[in-house]
């Protein structure tokens, strides 16, 4: 079970300000950068920058989040608890929850193609298909299979499911930060299998009550798509 967390709601909404104040800089610098160096040429490396800079906005405001309140990195979301445990825990679920969001995101592209027409493409995954450079892929590489499940398992399940599950909505919190999750992707066609994928590695954390496991199980699942976006 879940340990108990000091989130504050002062404190969530200080982070929620950081967050966006990141993002908005994230994005003055990144238009400043198109309008500076044009061409579709840079589009990939201006992706891989502009991706960074809000993984590491986003842990910054993360860090001040935790030392306001008087907690740490460990104490804030467990990884002290059973750590290699919480490892072997995150890539056993892998195995099992990568199949069923696969499942579930054919099913809605089989839908989609039925009765909508053709697939649209996420922009990552565009960016990502129109890259030749190795180092490039290597750097698309590190921020999803890295960056991304660290940033976004922090963010949804350390601090967003627990902050409203405490507050007596078990179910709002499992779910909620789940479609919230899903709905920042940005993606319609994948809101499904994300959704799933949230609800699934909410379970784990809660299992696992060390946020190393759906770090783990993330990361799985973000390299086995990786791996079949390159090699396709």
């Amino acid at each position: 079970m879940l340990s108990a967390k000091p989130w504050q709601g002062e404190h969530v909404i200080r982070l929620l300000l950081y967050l966006f104040l990141g993002l908005a800089i994230v994005s003055v610098v990144m238009d400043l950068g198109r309008r500076l160096i044009p061409g579709e040429t840079i589009e990939g490396l201006m992706f891989f920058f502009g991706t960074l800079g809000v993984h590491v906005s986003a842990l910054t405001a993360v860090h001040f989040f935790l030392r306001n309140q008087g907690s740490t990195w460990s104490e804030g979301f467990g990884f002290r608890t059973f750590p290699s445990r919480a490892l072997r825990l995150g890539v056993i679920s892998s195995l099992l929850i990568i199949p069923i969001a696969l499942l579930i995101n054919g099913v809605c592209v089989y839908v989609y193609q039925k009765f909508a027409g053709e697939v649209s493409l996420q922009p990552a995954v565009k960016v990502l298909e129109e890259t030749n450079s190795l180092v490039e892929q290597a750097g698309f590489a590190l921020l999803a299979v890295i960056g991304a499940p660290i940033v976004e398992e922090v963010l949804f399940r350390g601090i967003l499911y627990p902050l409203v599950k405490q507050r007596g909505f078990p179910r709002l919190a499992l779910y909620g930060s789940a479609v919230v999750f899903a709905a920042v992707h940005g993606h319609g066609l994948t809101f499904l299998p994300l959704a799933f994928l949230g609800v699934a590695l909410a379970v784990l954390y809660e299992s696992a009550d060390n946020l190393l496991a759906p770090i783990a199980a993330h990361a799985i699942f973000n390299a086995a798509n990786f791996a079949w976006l390159v090699s396709t």
